[in-house]
């Protein structure tokens, strides 16, 4: 399947910088490790809640639920892998012997992890094979906390090739926190592909926030828009302290110094909590009178039975495993270090 220029945008967001921002509070990334040094899940949801988030279910315009991700936690509570729609495998790791498996077919990325258990980075190569076509690419992605574990900086540098295509995709991105609070996401990407040659672009998020508490500091829906639900899996560090109650994005694309696509909204947040203090829903009312709502679900940490390679290989059908492909090759050197997806493609 060729690559369009499209394909390779998305995967550069995923993996924050260790501390390329000059921040005296980026010191939460020195004790990189590759795995066998996660000891087990700290996050308060497990600590304190003692539940573990096992799916989001998402609704638009009030139709039914449908499944956006699941997740699977080892004997530990570490997040190993998650799917998206109950089939296509985001990601696979393997604590044991540090590496990743994107797509359920990009395999033997190396990933590292700060002491808390928050990727610092993934990084590798891969060799793709199909229909008698073979494309090849290169991974090189880092992220970057503070000292409260906010995720700070992110930056991508991928490529992607074949005998007759080159494309390249730098990405850097910055997070700014308030009080506990994230208030702006900033993404700059420069793509270049040997068809359309180079194209800028840039996504700006704001968030504003009301007194509603987030007890145990989840990263919210809004925030994750993305590939490969890190975010939401606790793999980036700590969500805001408060709930929003408004969010606002504008995107904007330029090909060769020419502005080629903008595009705006805005929207207002409204979130229900459990009894315990967990997220149960996130609805956002766009400007459009458009509304999306997230559905969060747990399992409670005594309850829960560990996911082991056997029961991955059960969950593998070969029917989920043929939709991984295809994604995998669209979405993966492009996607950035969160597998952000450009707005214009998504319903909200």
């Amino acid at each position: 399947m060729k690559i369009t220029k499209n394909s390779l945008l998305m995967f550069g967001m995923a993996l924050l910088a260790g501390c390329t921002l000059t921040l005296s509070s980026c010191s939460d990334d020195d004790d990189d490790n590759d795995g066998a040094g996660v000891a087990g899940n700290g996050s308060a949801l497990v600590k304190d809640a003692k539940v573990l988030l096992t799916s989001v279910s998402n609704s638009y315009n009030n139709n039914d639920y449908h499944e956006k991700y699941s997740f699977k936690y080892d004997d530990k509570f570490r997040v190993i892998s998650a799917r998206e729609g109950g089939e296509d495998e985001l990601f696979f790791i393997n604590y044991g012997t540090g590496k990743i498996t994107m797509w359920g077919d990009v395999e033997n990325l190396s990933i590292s992890f700060n002491s808390k258990g928050y990727i610092t980075k993934i990084q590798g190569s891969y060799d793709f094979n199909e229909d008698g076509e073979t494309e090849k690419g290169t991974i090189n992605m880092t992220y970057s906390y503070d000292n409260s574990g906010h995720l700070v900086n992110a930056e991508a540098n991928n490529e992607l090739w074949d005998e007759e295509y080159y494309e390249k995709t730098v990405s850097k991105n910055i997070l700014t926190w308030e009080n506990g609070n994230l208030t702006k996401l900033e993404m700059k990407e420069n793509a270049y592909d040997a068809n359309d040659g180079e194209e800028n672009y840039t996504y700006i998020q704001t968030f504003t926030y009301g007194n509603q508490p987030n007890k145990y500091k989840q990263y919210i829906m809004a925030v994750e828009e993305a590939d490969y639900a890190f975010f939401t899996a606790g793999l980036l560090g700590v969500g805001s302290e408060k709930l929003p109650v408004t969010e606002y994005w504008v995107e904007t694309e330029e090909n060769k110094g020419s502005v080629t696509y903008k595009n705006e909204n805005s929207y207002n947040g409204e979130f229900t909590l459990n009894e315990d203090g967990t997220i149960n829903t996130e609805t956002w009312i766009n400007s459009h009178g458009g509304t999306d709502t997230y559905k969060y679900n747990y399992t409670a940490t005594d309850n829960y039975e560990p996911y082991t390679a056997n029961t991955r290989a059960l969950w593998n059908t070969d029917k989920a495993a043929g939709g991984v492909k295809g994604k995998l090759l669209k979405n993966l050197v492009k996607n950035g270090p969160f597998g952000h997806k450009r707005m214009s493609k998504k319903t909200r």
